[in-house]
């Protein structure tokens, strides 16, 4: 997926910085190797959709690389994603 070494904006990415910062702590971490998990050649944020430098995560995409993933509701409510960080 997307390293310094692949993406040029990578330094700058706003997206990158929250993951490296993990500033909601139910976020996964950055990978060791800074895989950001993005194709870069589909990423809005390169691609001038989305403004690279914008913090956090901003698309559904980006949600869902960055967040555990969402369980159903029970008793009628809504699903939501669980909380906790790393799996």
């Amino acid at each position: 997926m997307a390293t310094i070494e692949q993406c040029s904006l990578y330094q700058d990415c706003g997206f990158v910085k929250w993951r490296k910062e993990k500033i909601y702590a139910g976020a996964k971490s950055l990978p060791p190797d800074g895989d950001c998990e993005k194709d870069v050649d589909l990423c809005g944020r390169l691609k001038d959709n989305i403004p690279h430098d914008a913090f956090g995560p901003c698309t559904r995409e980006e949600f869902d690389i960055s967040l555990p993933p969402s369980i159903p509701g029970s008793n009628g409510k809504q699903s939501h994603r669980i909380l906790g960080g790393d799996e």
